[in-house]
């Protein structure tokens, strides 16, 4: 399985995931696609079935390429991609495959004229997403991190930093996922590429904030601490908050550069017909 989240920000849509697949062994792949048509471009992450997933998702990119270009908008688009999505999961169920691998996906469509929205597929039902959702085995890890954080009107790239707490979570404590991460903003009728991101460096910080965070914890619920010590206690934890603060901002830091990029002007390729993978 894997972890898959999205976001809804106020400057666009944000996608990431983890890049672990397991099978009889471990292997890093790409579990982001975008697939470009004149006019618009849809994104999809993957989890579950990686045969499947991409049969659904190359099915999908021929039965938009059919019609013509005025006819690709939002609705349409969705109407076509859950038709695939419905006739994938009835021939994997025929199967009797592994219940749990049925492949789910969340889906981006943005076009020049239309606002971009994200969707989550569900069996085959395919709902908007409002605010931000996340699949896989590690979903249930994302929701506990992005639930207490998540703002609406925050930007891509606060989202992001957010996104790399959770993946890092999922990775550290959910066998099933691992890698490195990948990202891409998506706003109307643009896109980034889909960046791969190597999270060591940061997801290391996070842990060490997260354990200093829990040490504050327990001297705020210490009784036995004095009131007089206590301001000591968070200053110390305020040093070492700041510390990290520092290195994040190191120039060149890997996930400073993530944030810049995510953060930029996005490119135009719905006038193309290229496939990014």
């Amino acid at each position: 399985m894997t972890i898959t989240a999205g976001f809804i920000a106020h400057d666009g849509i944000l996608l990431c995931s983890d890049s672990q697949y397991t099978s009889s062994e471990r292997t890093d792949d790409q579990k982001i696609f975008a697939r470009f048509f004149e006019g618009a471009a849809v994104v999809f992450a993957l989890s579950g079935d990686t045969a499947y997933g991409r049969t659904a998702i190359e099915d999908c990119r021929e039965a938009i390429s059919s019609f013509p270009s005025e006819q690709r908008t939002i609705p349409n688009i969705r109407k076509t991609v859950r038709r695939v999505m419905k006739r994938i999961l009835a021939d994997y169920d025929a199967r009797r495959l592994e219940p749990s691998e049925r492949p789910q996906f969340l889906v981006a469509i943005t076009t020049r004229e239309e606002e971009t929205r994200l969707f989550s597929t569900r069996e085959t039902a395919m709902s908007p997403v409002t605010r931000y959702e996340c699949q896989g085995s590690g979903s249930y890890l994302g929701n506990y991190i992005i639930g207490p954080i998540y703002q609406e009107g925050m930007s891509v790239s606060e989202a992001a930093v957010i996104a790399m707490s959770a993946l890092s979570a999922a990775k550290k404590h959910d066998t099933y996922c691992g890698g490195f991460s990948q990202f891409v903003a998506i706003a109307r009728g643009r896109l980034t590429a889909v960046l791969p991101f190597d999270p060591q460096a940061t997801e290391c910080l996070i842990e060490r904030y997260e354990g200093y965070a829990r040490l504050l914890l327990l001297d705020t619920c210490n009784g036995e601490i004095l009131d007089s010590d206590f301001p000591d206690r968070l200053a110390k934890f305020t040093d070492r908050v700041l510390e990290i603060r520092r290195l994040v901002k190191e120039a060149g830091a890997a996930n400073q550069e993530l944030l810049a990029t995510l953060s930029r002007p996005l490119s135009s390729p719905t006038s193309s017909s290229t496939d990014q993978t």
